[in-house]
């Protein structure tokens, strides 16, 4: 039983050192989640592994072992956190939830193992630890499947793909991918709806990983539905990777849009006379910004067909 003790404190350590001392080299989406996922999935099988090795080392250690083991880990769990934040790294909420689902699968998967009960019991113990799996990994699965679906040049964007929402993000403002034909019936499919706060310095909208080498193409267009009664200034920043990792680099173009329907279209050597950090490259780009400037009341926009020409 010593040796089974040992064995789980050793797992536990190794834990604490990797999730406090390594990163996943992607700085994606997808590598970003999977950085998340893997706290639920190591914690899924130390719940597990440590629950099972001690019922078949101490079959009467009976239902303590079922508290014991996931207390230990929760608490391991905050401490990882603790020794993240005091080592200049960010202490994560959302990496404890993800500990506390992914223990919570590594026991339900024991329980349906070793519990001796009627097979509906251990089927639904099954059933509810795979599914806290699946919630440990449904945020990598959704941008892998987002990437399989995505448009390929010359779109950057139509948001007709079901996961289309995964590149999509904003502050100030208020995305929503959907059918709006009733309001904008000149758009095809799905569009994205925006709407901005009133008041806020820049509320914007963020689509990131585009494809990134532009430099076989001139110009980009994108249908644009204004449902105010007045013109509004969009203003379209481009942002791009500079020779220096550090330096924010972006160029950015103002377009008045009109009420109703329109298509703005904008060159690049519009685009290129303004510009922030290095050299303007358009084979290095990262994601567009589409914001306004100070609204004063609350505006909603809708876009469709980001295209390259």
């Amino acid at each position: 039983m010593r040796n089974i003790v040992l064995t789980n404190v050793g797992v536990w350590f190794l834990l604490l050192l990797i999730f406090t001392t390594v990163e996943l080299p992607g700085r994606s989406l997808f590598w970003q989640s999977m950085q998340n996922s893997g706290h639920g999935l190591a914690m899924c099988f130390a719940a597990f592994f440590g629950i099972l090795s001690t019922k078949l080392k101490s079959p009467a250690s009976g239902l303590r072992v079922f508290v014991v083991v996931p207390a230990a880990l929760l608490l391991l769990s905050a401490l990882i956190e603790v020794v993240q934040f005091f080592s200049g790294r960010d202490a994560s909420l959302a990496d404890l939830m993800m500990d506390a689902a992914g223990i919570a699968a590594g026991t339900c998967l024991s329980l349906a193992v070793v519990i001796k009960s009627r097979i509906t019991v251990k089927a639904l113990f099954l059933v509810l630890g795979l599914s806290l799996l699946v919630f440990c990994i449904r945020m990598p699965t959704y941008y892998l499947l987002e990437k399989k679906f995505a448009p390929t040049l010359p779109v950057l964007a139509n948001f007709d793909n079901f996961a289309a929402m995964a590149r999509i993000d904003g502050k100030g403002a208020e995305p929503i991918i959907g059918d709006h034909r009733k309001v904008w019936p000149r758009s095809t499919a799905n569009s994205m709806m925006a709407t901005y706060s009133a008041g806020g310095r820049w509320p914007y909208v963020d689509i990131v990983e585009v494809p990134k080498d532009w430099s076989d193409y001139t110009h980009l267009s994108m249908d644009v539905f204004n449902a105010q009664q007045i013109d509004i200034t969009l203003n379209i920043r481009v942002d791009y990777h500079s020779a220096n990792p550090s330096e924010k680099s972006f160029l950015t173009s103002r377009q008045v849009v009109a009420p109703r329907h329109s298509t703005v279209k904008v060159s690049f050597e519009d685009l290129s006379l303004e510009y922030r950090g290095g050299e303007p490259d358009f084979s290095r780009i990262k994601k567009i910004m589409l914001y306004l400037s100070r609204p004063e009341d609350e505006t909603t926009l809708y876009f469709d067909n980001l295209v390259l020409h």
